[in-house]
């Protein structure tokens, strides 16, 4: 709600933005943006589960095949970002230990070749 999409790739401040930047916030974080719009169901989301909001009325919707493929590859990798931590996660203590001296040498490696 503080800003506006009127056209496709263009914001603008809207009135209820031009309000809140009148009391000269100090800092605005996530906590500060929590009462304006859909901000809360982003940070209230379970970790790496997506939520989509309403499709911008500015482009009647629609999304073009870039912004579509762009989402999706986005949800690919936080899918597999999250099987990734869960793995590891259910590593034994001494298979994490391994895991971390191979990933710590793997860089200190590609390092040294650059």
């Amino acid at each position: 709600g503080l800003l506006e999409r009127p056209r496709r790739a263009t914001y603008v401040i809207s009135e209820t933005g031009k309000q809140l930047l009148l009391s000269a916030p100090i800092e605005i974080d996530a906590d500060f943006l929590r009462p304006y719009g859909e901000i809360s169901q982003l940070y209230d989301s379970p970790r790496g589960k997506y939520i989509s909001l309403p499709p911008d009325e500015g482009n009647g919707g629609e999304l073009t095949p870039e912004e579509q493929i762009e989402i999706d590859s986005s949800q690919i990798q936080r899918q597999l970002s999250n099987e990734v931590i869960e793995k590891i996660k259910s590593l034994r203590p001494e298979d994490h230990k391994r895991l971390m001296i191979y990933l710590l040498e793997s860089m200190t490696s590609s390092r040294q070749k650059a």
